[in-house]
């Protein structure tokens, strides 16, 4: 895990420059470095390095005050497989290979409940960076989940469980007589999931490749969480109604969403990063995901019946006298996206490159004071309604 640096000056220019140059050939190769994890941090047994990464709690209010969001209704883009809520069966998936990974490539038409072009990509890079990134925002993701009332003893279902972090966080929070199951349709993803499941001596996590449907609703779970989900879900509220169904009545649905137009980098003046998060963001509505979904939560959860949370969490994760950190954050999820970038026409490989390495490493590297890590996130949660008695 993150957290603050601490020492003094020195050490923390020794310690950047031993992380700028890990970063040095994250545009060009594979992004990551090859055991997928970040250490540049001072003693993890040094009481004063327990907090992780610094948050920025902003208070909703303010957070949303003057955003104008587009939201887009449609994709009109063909996917790959991966919503755990599909509609209607395949005559039959086309296996491909990338960097040695099987992608699954559905040869149906698409349904409502389909996903979005996934802008990310599904590459053994990608995972690494998705379990860096989930090690930054553990702590605002564990906050709601907490928040929404997830407790020892719980059984609990995390929707589009990807490589499993969300599930590791869940496991430790229900404990040894609670019980989790991860399910995603993306099968390399899954199989990484397990081995680190493995690796870790998890037992009370459980990984599936399949269809969220399939679980056995004869016994439902006490809740359903999930995290950056529903915004690659063409219609959330629906997939809502449908998770909702393998939850118990008063059980809860929680979900951890992004909103890309609450983008912090302008206000700490930070040009050329939140010029960057502007590509960014056009790239993913291009996807068709929806980058404000967000905002929406709540009232997505009450359309589908269920009784959400006035009082979400929102937040944004930032660090201090981390820049390198940030940097690599910002230059490894640009370097997943670069493809699609290029594929819908919004900037040339060169281009981007350019940003990365000649403006956006000096603005960061340079930078004192506070870093954004990511977008403002919101968590929210619901409970599902108590089924109602009978009066005769």
């Amino acid at each position: 895990m993150l957290r603050t640096m601490t020492g003094d000056h020195h050490r923390r220019e020794r310690l950047n420059k031993t992380a700028r140059s890990s970063t040095a050939n994250v545009i060009k190769n594979s992004g990551t470095r090859g055991d997928g994890n970040l250490n540049i941090c001072g003693n993890r047994s040094s009481p004063s390095s327990q907090a992780g990464p610094t948050k920025l709690i902003l208070p909703v209010c303010q957070a949303l005050k003057g955003i104008l969001c587009n939201r887009r209704d449609s994709t009109g883009y063909h996917s790959t497989l991966f919503n755990p809520f599909t509609i209607g069966a395949s005559s039959g998936p086309r296996i491909g290979q990338q960097d040695g990974l099987e992608l699954v490539y559905p040869l149906r038409e698409m349904t409502p409940m389909d996903d979005t072009d996934y802008a990310l990509g599904r590459t053994r890079a990608e995972y690494n960076r998705l379990i860096e990134q989930a090690e930054l925002i553990r702590p605002l993701t564990e906050r709601v989940l907490r928040a929404a009332g997830i407790g020892p003893g719980m059984r609990v279902l995390d929707v589009g469980c990807g490589a499993g972090d969300v599930s590791f966080l869940v496991s430790e929070i229900v404990g040894t007589s609670g019980s989790v199951i991860g399910i995603d349709l993306d099968g390399n993803a899954i199989r990484l999931a397990d081995e680190r499941r493995v690796a870790r001596g998890i037992t009370n996590v459980v990984f599936l490749e399949g269809d969220a449907r399939s679980v056995d609703r004869e016994r439902p779970f006490d809740a359903a969480v999930g995290r950056f989900i529903l915004m690659y879900m063409s219609d959330p509220t629906a997939a809502l109604r449908l998770i909702a169904q393998n939850v118990r009545p008063g059980g809860i649905v929680a979900f951890h969403e992004t909103w890309a137009g609450m983008s912090p980098a302008a206000a700490m003046s930070l040009p050329v990063l939140a010029s960057l998060h502007s590509l960014l963001r056009a790239t993913f509505e291009r996807s068709g995901a929806r980058v404000d979904v967000a905002k929406e939560l709540y009232s997505r959860m009450r359309d589908a019946g269920l009784e959400p949370e006035p009082r979400p969490i929102a937040e944004v994760a930032v660090c201090f006298g981390q820049d390198a950190v940030a940097y690599r954050h910002w230059a490894l999820f640009t370097r997943s996206m670069l493809p699609k970038i290029v594929e819908y026409g919004l900037a040339s490989e060169e281009e981007v490159l350019r940003k990365l390495e000649r403006q956006l490493h000096p603005e960061l590297i340079d930078a004192c004071g506070v870093l954004p890590l990511g977008w403002l996130m919101i968590g929210q949660w619901a409970r599902k309604p108590q089924a109602r008695q009978s009066t005769g």
